[in-house]
């Protein structure tokens, strides 16, 4: 393979050299590389292994690659499952679930050949993991029937990865906002988690300093993502707030880039100390370290924070919990559900109650 410069590869006198891609790459390696941002800052390129996070090759991620389980064995998931509170033996469930070790008749005609792989209920489909938990037309009208009114009608060509992603990634649970395979948009309250009624107070910052708290929401069977901020100054007044509507590869890439976003609104804003605040625990602790490096879809936004924070007197990354940035979180979500790019000088009538969760923002 011809490596060349990748910003020459893919710039022609500011015209994208779509041809010279083809000369050089299949479809499937074009559609990765026009995916990779840009930063700012000047950078030189560098190869990156497509299955860790930070891009670098370890034989472990080979051998998972090669057996075909990467998407399995994803960090994220698997993190949010062992931290659900359920019983252990529904975790192990879930487990065995995504590594097709449970005895539906799909798997069972591929070990020991079984007269027939039809599911015994409908007798209309292959009774695969999906279909015998999620999708067989007994189970959907079980599911719909339930409070949270599930429709499974989405998931019918989707994976079981899909499905647990839905339930154990997206932060809906903690915020109530419309979800398309719902019925409804708000969730009873009995069934909210004790850390969602749990009240922490919002804090401005100091005197002289701007707040900006932002949030990123992302579909991951639809890849499509929102990011989210707002800008308040030190006595609680409402600055400024904008919603963005993105394509990302994960949730992380949409936590980073709405930073990267909040940054460069600050400076249009010529604001001199900004102090960022995000729900994203590790992505603020890596900023906080001032560990500006990132994996192939997030590093051309850290080299752009890093370079842009140069540019304000004072610069600060807090953790917050997702109680205290709820208007950050409402906004990202408005940027997805709607696919708009929106700025706003005063706060929207429907912003109003994530403002007043965050104990009255006082309007100009």
């Amino acid at each position: 393979m011809v490596w060349q410069p990748f910003k020459k590869l893919l710039f022609d006198l500011k015209k994208f050299a779509w041809n010279k891609l083809c000369e050089h790459f299949d479809q499937s390696s074009i559609e990765k590389i026009v995916s990779i941002p840009l930063s700012n800052s000047p950078s030189s390129d560098r190869r990156a292994w497509d299955l860790t996070r930070d891009g670098r090759f370890t034989t472990k991620s080979a051998y998972v690659g090669f057996i075909g389980q990467h998407h399995v064995s994803n960090n994220v998931i698997w993190k949010h499952i062992w931290r659900t509170k359920v019983p252990h033996r529904i975790q192990l469930f879930a487990w065995k679930t995504l590594h097709n070790a449970i005895p539906v008749r799909e798997i069972l005609n591929h070990r020991i050949l079984i007269d027939n792989p039809i599911c015994p209920r409908c007798d209309g489909e292959t009774e695969t993991a999906l279909h015998a938990l999620i999708t067989c037309p007994g189970l959907s009208q079980i599911w719909s029937s339930n409070p949270l009114l599930v429709c499974t009608a989405p998931f019918a060509d989707k994976d079981l990865e899909a499905w647990f992603r839905f339930w154990v990634i997206p932060p809906w649970l903690f915020y109530p906002v419309p979800i398309k395979c719902f019925s409804r948009p708000t969730l009873p309250t009995q069934l909210m988690t004790p850390s969602a009624s749990t009240s922490t107070p919002w804090k401005p910052p100091p005197d002289g300093w701007i707040t900006v708290n932002t949030d990123g929401a992302w579909d991951p069977i639809t890849k499509k993502g929102g990011l989210g901020i707002i800008f308040r100054n030190h006595n609680n007044n409402f600055v400024f707030a904008a919603a963005f509507h993105v394509v990302a590869s994960t949730a992380e890439e949409t936590e980073v880039r709405a930073i990267w976003r909040a940054i460069r609104e600050a400076l249009d804003l010529k604001v001199e100390k900004v102090m960022v605040e995000s729900d994203a625990m590790v992505v603020v602790n890596q900023l906080q370290r001032r560990d500006f490096s990132g994996c192939w879809n997030t590093d051309a936004y850290f080299k752009d924070i890093e370079l842009w924070c140069n540019n304000f007197l004072a610069t600060a990354f807090n953790f917050v919990p997702r109680n205290c940035n709820q208007p950050a979180h409402a906004i990202a979500q408005w940027g997805k559900n709607n696919e708009l790019d929106m700025f706003w000088r005063y706060p929207p009538v429907w912003l109003l109650p994530a403002l007043g969760g965050d104990h009255t923002t006082v309007m100009n």
